[in-house]
């Protein structure tokens, strides 16, 4: 550990002592404290939600504006830290799903296989947790075994 370091720290445990506050504690309000702050730090503003609220878009503004290489997991990370609560996934309203259905003729749109031989189900094409919105031209159905195993992943 760099001395300087090491000086900062037996400060702040010197400082803990003086005012009878456990270390431990001073710690965890610290840290809490620092995520406030960088929370804050990390947040766009409001507008840029509305615009779309893509974890791609979200990461191409990190890393503009912090001039870090960012990984995957730190971005996902803050960006369902900073995410609206109300922005949840909400299911597909059922007079949607009907339209969709109606327009896909009963049929999966990637093998075209059709009730009720199958199971379908209706599927966002540019995933919600990517900003796809819930708009029947971001909708398509597909059978249970087309949409199993894709999560939030994007293909044709």
């Amino acid at each position: 550990m760099d001395e300087a370091v090491e000086q900062r720290l037996n400060e702040i445990r010197r400082l803990c002592c003086l005012a009878n506050i456990e270390l431990g504690s001073f710690v965890a309000e610290t840290e809490v404290a620092l995520k406030e702050r960088l929370k804050r730090a990390l947040t766009p503003s409001e507008a840029w939600f509305r615009e779309g609220k893509s974890v791609k878009r979200y990461w191409e503004f990190l890393e503009a504006m912090t001039s870090h290489t960012w990984e995957y997991q730190d971005v996902d990370y803050w960006y369902r830290l900073l995410r609206d609560p109300s922005d949840t996934r909400e299911a597909i309203p059922e007079s949607l799903r009907y339209e969709v259905l109606t327009r896909d003729k009963s049929a999966c749109q990637k093998c075209g296989r059709k009730a009720p031989d199958v199971e379908l189900q209706v599927d966002h094409i540019v995933p919600w947790d990517y900003g796809g919105p819930t708009v029947k031209d971001n909708l398509r159905t597909l059978c249970r075994e087309c949409n199993s195993g894709k999560s939030n992943k994007c293909f044709e």
